[in-house]
């Protein structure tokens, strides 16, 4: 074999490896994603013509004011519901800033929503009684020495401020001694709808107030349910309004939430979605949600999109048009 057979040899070898290199790393790719749009098409293509053949005849402003009809009653009913199933500003509290630790963080907080919660209740006429309670939550002294972190010094915060918003609660139903405050557990209830608190109180009132008190919770915009109550008359031969002792379990709820990511990956905290017994949406009524009735005297003569599906040759052309053509 001659010099010049083995240099065109090499060089059929080397374009042909070119082009094979070509092919491996972008070409494949290339076609590959041709395909998976070919695929993409026939499913957008079997759903266009799927939508065409229910909704043949049909103006699309009637369908959409029936389907407004049908969802409108619904999505209302979630919000009102959603606004009753509430906890307003219970755990409303002053999160850890940046750069601050946080056990410091802590025990200025806790200091100061108890110290304004007692000064609320020895300013009142006469001074109320409230219990020497932190709810569950450490003393400072006792976060210094665990070094709480973050997660767990904001849900202690939670917790306090759910705390005191049930003794301003009573103090505003004028006990006269608010005696104990144990909250229960959280638990999720109904089909993990809701966010059921729990919270037992033992106090002193008269019967009047104590009446007063538990119609304001009848009437109240939010949920609140009484699941337990016991009252008893210790001073019967008292010649003034007598203060009653009064055990009570009281119960609150609010729309429970899940902790999802969304679109940029960040996680952040949805309603759970609603139980079907609850807020399900009406169910449909026809193959399209909607009778065949309700579209008498609205269709068109020829309201079906005309549309013919290019042959794959053109289809090829145009996407390499699109993705490999250079000019």
């Amino acid at each position: 074999m001659t010099k010049e057979h083995i240099i065109a040899v090499l060089a059929f070898l080397i374009v042909l490896a070119g082009f094979g290199a070509v092919w491996e790393f972008y070409f494949r790719g290339q076609v590959e994603a041709f395909n998976d749009d070919l695929d993409h098409l026939d499913d957008l293509d079997a759903q266009l013509t799927k939508l065409e053949e229910t909704f043949s005849g049909v103006k699309p402003q009637v369908v959409v004011q029936a389907w407004r009809g049908e969802v409108e009653p619904w999505a209302e009913a979630q919000r009102v519901r959603q606004s009753f199933f509430t906890m307003g500003e219970a755990f409303e509290y002053k999160p850890v800033p940046e750069g601050e630790f946080p056990k410091f963080h802590y025990e200025k907080q806790f200091n100061e929503m108890f110290t304004a919660l007692q000064r609320e209740a020895y300013s009142m006429t006469p001074p109320r009684r409230i219990p020497n309670t932190t709810f569950g939550t450490p003393l400072p002294q006792e976060a210094m020495q665990r070094n709480l972190a973050k997660a767990d010094v904001e849900a202690n915060l939670k917790r306090i401020s759910f705390g005191c918003s049930i003794v301003r609660m009573m103090l505003d139903a004028d006990v006269y001694t608010l005696d104990d405050v144990q909250i229960w557990p959280t638990r999720v209830a109904h089909g993990e709808l809701l966010d059921m608190l729990t919270v037992g109180l033992r106090f002193t009132t008269t019967a009047q107030n104590l009446v007063r008190f538990l119609d304001s919770l009848r009437t109240s915009d939010r949920y609140f349910s009484v699941d337990g109550i016991s009252v008893q008359n210790r001073r019967l031969t008292s010649p003034w309004d007598p203060l009653l002792d009064v055990q009570l379990l009281l119960t609150q709820a609010r729309i429970h939430v899940v902790r999802v990511k969304n679109e940029d990956g960040e996680e952040v905290d949805v309603p759970s979605e609603l139980s079907e017994d609850v807020l399900a949406p009406p169910p449909p009524r026809s193959a399209t949600g909607i009778t065949d009735e309700f579209f008498e005297g609205q269709t068109t003569p020829d309201f079906r999109r005309k549309w013919k599906r290019p042959s794959t040759s053109v289809r090829v052309i145009r996407w390499i048009r699109l993705k490999l053509w250079p000019f």
